[in-house]
């Protein structure tokens, strides 16, 4: 009797293990995959490394604007040789397409930025799309005008 318990036990506790190790492993996909699909982020400028300065999720601007760098960061390389940012206007559920600025990269490239000026207050989308329709990350931005 005392075997078949302590074997019970073993059972238990290496599926209590890999129960644990299967959650981790969602867990850390999960939360790569949300870094991988997000990729850009917002800021006053960036270092010649693609370090961000200054990063936020919202900024204040004048009534005149005020430019923002917008930092691509896909995690990997950028394989295409065009960027096009596509600019969007967020108003709850519903998204509005106002521009799309095109930017000429190198395929080895690991990370890129562009400037971009904000005039009016709300919620933007910027999405960034290789020549070939590819997704390579977005980013939501808020524009408060004072």
């Amino acid at each position: 009797f005392y075997r078949k318990q302590i074997s019970k036990n073993i059972i238990i506790h290496k599926m209590k293990s890999i129960k644990i190790s299967l959650f981790a492993t969602i867990a850390l996909l999960l939360f790569s995959i949300n870094i991988h699909a997000q990729g850009i982020i917002f800021c006053e400028s960036a270092d010649k490394y693609g370090r961000p300065i200054n990063a936020a999720d919202t900024f204040d601007v004048s009534p005149q604007g005020g430019i923002l760098t917008v930092l691509l960061k896909p995690g990997h390389s950028l394989n295409t040789t065009v960027i096009f940012y596509q600019i969007y206007t967020v108003d709850g559920p519903n998204e509005s397409l106002n521009n799309i600025e095109r930017q000429e990269v190198q395929p080895e490239w690991v990370y890129s930025w562009v400037h971009l000026n904000f005039a009016e207050q709300g919620k933007y989308r910027i999405k960034a799309i290789s020549e070939d329709n590819t997704f390579i990350g977005s980013g939501d931005v808020y524009i408060k005008v004072e």
